[in-house]
């Protein structure tokens, strides 16, 4: 059998809706994911970023069933039809990214996709634009650019990918794709309820293959029939939404990744509302506010993305080498000095600190963070006891010699300190 066309469809309308969007429609998890196949097409019209979702968990628990949902919108819900792979390389993304754009790309399984491209990517997907290139001549071609939300799925996040291609992860890229637990926690993987989740799934996915690439087209039609209060409607519930999960929120990070869960949620209503989406007004909300506070919650709060990675960092140097690669800081004269010191040790018991030189301080803990930075911030959650006036560093004595250091307390740091 040949494979399907991208924008393949088979059967009606009203068909898609009575299989795959009822088999849904219980599921908080499945209907966020099908209301993403509706994102793209409204980011011209409210001037949003592209970006996307990542459904992570772990395997069997119906991550790629969701996809094929979502995909089904569009076109054939399997690798056959509409969905592509994180298989291959990151100019094969950027290919399938200009070939969708303005309608969706579900990308299955990012444990396949190279970790040394991925961050690299996630900038691409949400920027919008591809890699500069240059005809044989050497002047230069214009760039691939499109406007596309994507659906991945994996059992690791986007950040630990990026980790294991031995990369350092960025901020940007957190709040781009964003990391949601597939997993809805009622001990039947992404559904809410019912006897049998493997039938489930299986007839979801069997759905998503007999009936496809209806919803996505009708979508697209009853919006131009009415653009300018599209717009209208979708910024003014894109801010509701912002609100209504992120009230007196003041991290930008945490705002735009409301903003991005948000995009799904006046997506799947909007949806609704033109009946394409045949589901109870504020069931798409109720999904993606779920998400967000699932997000927020395993994210840690609203301290910056930069903030928690470099107190990891440093939490993470303290626990392997606190007691082994600190010395004393008046070191009696029988005694060896710590091979490979990081800094010093002063006090006893609950009144211990970490000693830490402002070279040392800046080349190592706060490797790839700015220095100053990081320090105001452990200041601020008591993880560094501040300095004189403006300074973050303290007046230090070491074996008699005057100096500075970073003061770390280490009840604070073992105190389950959390960032």
């Amino acid at each position: 059998m040949p494979p399907a066309s991208q924008y393949a469809s088979c059967g009606t309308l009203g068909e898609w809706q009575n299989s795959v969007a009822k088999l849904a429609q219980a599921h908080g998890r499945a209907r966020f994911s099908i209301a993403s196949a509706f994102v793209s097409p409204l980011l011209a019209l409210i001037g949003a970023d592209g970006g996307g979702i990542n459904l992570r968990g772990p395997s069997s628990i119906g991550k790629t069933t969701l996809l094929s949902a979502a995909a089904s919108v569009w076109g054939r819900g399997d690798e056959r039809g509409f969905i592509r792979t994180w298989r291959g390389t990151g100019n094969g993304i950027e290919a399938a990214a200009t070939q969708f754009s303005d309608t969706f790309l579900p990308l299955d399984e990012i444990g396949v996709a190279s970790g040394h491209e991925v961050g690299n990517v996630i900038y691409s997907i949400a920027g919008g634009i591809g890699k500069q290139r240059a005809n044989r001549d050497g002047s230069a071609k214009l760039p691939n650019t499109w406007r596309i939300f994507i659906l991945s799925t994996g059992e690791i996040s986007i950040l630990d990918k990026i980790r294991e291609g031995g990369k350092r992860t960025r901020a940007g890229q957190e709040i781009r794709v964003l990391d949601v637990n597939a997993d809805a926690g009622k001990g039947l993987g992404v559904f809410d309820a019912g006897d049998s989740p493997e039938n489930l799934a299986r007839k979801l996915r069997q759905a998503a293959v007999d009936f496809y690439g209806t919803a996505g087209p009708a979508f697209i039609k009853a919006i131009i029939a009415k653009t300018d209060d599209v717009a209208t409607i979708a910024q003014e519930s894109l801010d509701t939404f912002r609100e209504q999960v992120a009230a007196n929120v003041q991290s930008g990070q945490v705002l735009r990744a409301a903003n991005r869960i948000g995009l799904v949620a006046i997506a799947g209503e909007l949806a609704i509302q033109l009946g394409i989406l045949p589901w109870p007004t504020g069931s798409v909300n109720e999904a993606a506010a779920d998400a967000f506070r699932n997000w927020h919650a395993e994210r840690g709060g609203n301290d910056p993305a930069e903030v928690r990675a470099a107190i990891e960092q440093i939490r993470g140097l303290l626990e392997r080498y606190g007691d082994s690669r600190f010395d004393s800081p008046n070191p009696v004269a029988e005694s060896r000095p710590v091979t490979d010191r990081l800094g010093y040790v002063h006090g006893e018991g609950a009144e211990r600190q970490w000693w830490v030189l402002p070279e040392t301080w800046r080349k190592t803990f706060c490797d790839g963070f700015d220095a100053k930075a990081t320090a105001l911030a452990l200041i601020e959650r008591g993880l560094l006891l501040p300095g004189d006036g403006s300074k973050t560093s303290r007046p230090a004595r070491i074996s008699g010699r005057a100096t500075r250091a970073y003061v770390l307390p280490v009840a604070a740091w073992t105190e389950d300190a959390t960032p």
